[in-house]
């Protein structure tokens, strides 16, 4: 559609008429800016689906972005403690999630997620949060993990033949609440933006890796390797 420059990649993005702007501090660094998407899921996820208040626990499955924007979200809540579950590979993001308020990350390569995390936390946690990408079994750790009465978020996406096992009488016994996640509200956005804004978290660290618009290809394969960033960034003008 004309004129053509809706984003992707490009120097200049076109504003269409319609479109919603929302301010930001210009004492705000670019990379911190950056998050502000990332922040916004996070928002949605761990308060406006998960419901995440003061003194409720959660767990976190999987050190991704989200999964660690999650954390900023339900820690600036109040809610606590969070516990945020990984694998080896992700000892880098794990340790990150610590400095982002997570009270545990666990290393769940060897031993079961539910084990783990009731061990950690002392108890089943109230919200469950699956950032997983693509893996079926996290679903099935979700609603096993949850305490009765709890809220399951499935904000992982497993694919076009992601058909996870799902323990239907488990979720009965437990009267739990299930909720699907896909993306953000203006409303979650503006509130990420003020997280950001208060610089109450070191987001200079989580927003780890820039490249310049012509390594863009770059940056997508290196979000695509084995040895990932925790987040990247293109900054046209770098």
């Amino acid at each position: 559609m004309a004129p053509g420059l809706w984003g992707g990649f490009s120097t200049h993005l076109y504003l269409a008429p319609e479109a919603i702007v929302v301010p930001m501090s210009s004492t705000v660094s670019v990379a911190a800016a950056s998050l502000f998407n990332v922040m916004a899921n996070g928002v949605d996820w761990a308060l406006d689906l998960g419901g995440a208040r003061y003194g409720m626990s959660v767990a976190i499955l999987g050190p991704g972005p989200r999964g660690l924007a999650s954390v900023i979200a339900a820690g600036a809540a109040g809610a606590g403690p969070i516990a945020v579950t990984g694998l080896a590979s992700d000892r880098e993001r794990l340790d990150l999630a610590l400095r982002l308020g997570a009270d545990h990350a666990l290393d769940v390569s060897d031993r079961p997620v539910t084990e783990a995390v009731v061990e950690a936390l002392g108890q089943p946690p109230d919200i469950v949060i699956d950032c997983t990408p693509g893996s079926l079994s996290s679903v099935t750790d979700a609603i096993r993990l949850a305490a009765r009465k709890g809220t399951v978020v499935l904000a992982g996406l497993k694919g076009s033949k992601g058909l996870a096992p799902v323990p239907v009488d488990l979720i009965c016994a437990k009267q739990l609440t299930i909720r699907g996640a896909v993306s953000r509200s203006l409303r979650s956005m503006e509130q990420a933006i003020a997280l950001i804004e208060s610089g109450r978290w070191p987001f200079e660290d989580f927003a780890s890796h820039s490249y310049p618009l012509a390594d863009a290809d770059r940056a997508v394969r290196a979000l695509m390797s084995a040895d990932k960033p925790v987040h990247a960034r293109i900054e046209p003008t770098a």
